[in-house]
């Protein structure tokens, strides 16, 4: 008998664990006598009905070939899914923006004065074009309105620009794109009738920093400026407009014990009561041009986050998570759909970020930089096909460490901007610490479970 290593105990209390079988999600509560046995690997020394259970739920099979056939089935249907990856794009019309957040992190790629502009409408034409024709090389023909593109900066909605942005909003429409759009909310109210034109928009995501008094600190506007009202009061008159909107709080070792304060003052203005509101927590993997002295270990946010949320449950009827292996652990306690990956993320499929300057991107943390660069489209289009195939090869399968590793298919090689950071081969693995991170979800997930 084979027992797969992609799985991972959980202690709970000094009686049980939690055996989590980390190719399909499945989860189940186990005696910490029969979890000494498997370790040891003493499978026949089972009581028979749990050696059916962990046949049911493909834990365990017959033989090593039996075992290694399940997982080139997993891959066989990550492939096939993979080739029909949707396309996803990028436009970036602009680097300037009217804020001065000290961690952007555009700032470390020392843009040019010369960049600091807005395209042209010859090169909106263009880019629009050129996106037609990646679609067509793709092979992709069903309907446009299935292609994602994300409208970012810098920042779109600047009001000097007004006239420009309202053309782009227009164009756009007509692409008939899959629109979503990433601002600082700061000005986005000049723009409310353009954006109720198009029918197409999915979201338009604001950030915050936490409360007021941190946010204007570090999201100040180009004179210093406090930018929080202004910023949230955008955010209601949105709502009202009927815009959908998702707030994005960038959570960090200075903010997360303000959770609570924050989710009561959401309550209080109003957001939840609209059906286009969302919000979610990110956790910040690093702070840009600031530094990382305020980035917090992930499985030491996932504890205070947990202490945060039983003083003050509204936390957790505010916001989504985003934390490492999140997917997972929804699936187990939740009951949402387990999914695997074989690769990290959209910039390893069919992903194309385009700025202003006419240059093509693989990933929008890398627009501006070099490495990240894989064709351009202006003067005229062209996709530097080696440099795009590294991307599209980076995956599990070729990634040497991913291949032991037990934690592949939730991590899919980790990210490549991370690399970058610190200094390392972009196409190189860049691991997390699972282990550690869904040891810290589940026993904190369970244990208000049991309180309930």
């Amino acid at each position: 008998m084979e027992f797969i290593k992609e799985h991972q105990f959980v202690a709970i209390n000094e009686k049980e664990s939690i055996l989590i079988n980390l190719l399909n999600g499945c989860a189940d509560l186990i005696e910490n006598d029969y979890v000494e046995l498997i370790k040891s690997g003493k499978i026949n020394r089972l009581p028979h009905d749990v050696i059916k259970l962990l046949e049911n739920r493909e834990y365990l099979f017959s033989s090593v070939s039996a075992r290694v056939a399940y997982e080139k089935n997993l891959l066989k249907k990550l492939n096939s899914n993979g080739d029909s990856v949707v396309p996803i794009f990028g436009l970036i019309p602009t680097y300037t923006c009217n804020l001065a957040c000290g961690y952007c992190y555009q700032k470390s790629y020392q843009m040019t004065p010369s960049q600091s502009n807005w395209i042209s409408n010859e090169g909106l034409t263009k880019a629009l074009h050129s996106m037609n024709q990646l679609l067509d090389q793709l092979g992709y023909s069903d309907s446009p309105k299935n292609v994602q593109l994300n409208l970012m900066g810098g920042e779109v909605f600047e009001k000097r620009a007004e006239t420009r942005v309202n053309h782009i909003l227009k164009k756009l429409k007509e692409s008939q794109f899959s629109l979503t759009i990433i601002s600082n909310g700061l000005e986005m109210n000049h723009f409310f009738d353009s954006l109720k034109k198009n029918p197409n928009l999915q979201h338009i995501q604001v950030t915050i920093d936490g409360c007021k008094s941190l946010h204007d600190k570090r999201r100040c506007g180009q004179q210093g400026e406090a930018t929080y009202d202004r910023i949230m009061e955008n955010v209601k008159l949105a709502l009202e407009q009927g815009l959908p909107i998702t707030l994005r709080l960038n959570l960090d070792n200075e903010n997360i014990r303000e959770l609570g304060q924050l989710a009561n003052e959401i309550v209080e203005r109003g957001f939840t009561k609209y059906d286009n509101f969302k919000a979610y927590m990110y956790l910040m993997q690093d702070a840009g041009c600031l530094g990382n002295h305020n980035v917090i270990n992930e499985a030491k946010a996932i504890e205070i986050l947990n202490e945060e949320e039983n003083k003050n449950p509204l936390i957790a009827e505010v916001f989504q998570k985003s934390f490492h292996g999140i997917n997972l652990i929804n699936s187990i306690f939740s009951g949402e759909s387990f999914l695997i990956r074989k690769s990290h993320c959209s910039a390893s499929h069919n992903q194309y970020m385009f700025d202003y300057k006419g240059n093509i991107y693989k990933c929008w943390f890398g627009v501006g930089n070099e490495s990240f660069r894989v064709g351009q489209y202006l003067p005229k289009f062209n996709i530097h096909k080696k440099q795009d195939q590294k991307w599209k090869c980076r995956d599990i399968e070729t990634l040497e460490k991913c291949s032991g590793c037990k934690y592949r298919y939730l991590c899919g090689g980790g990210c490549v901007v991370s690399n970058f950071r610190k200094g390392r081969d972009i196409f190189s693995e860049s691991c997390v610490p699972f282990r550690a991170v869904i040891n810290k979800m589940v026993r904190c997930r369970y244990g208000n479970a049991e309180q309930k």
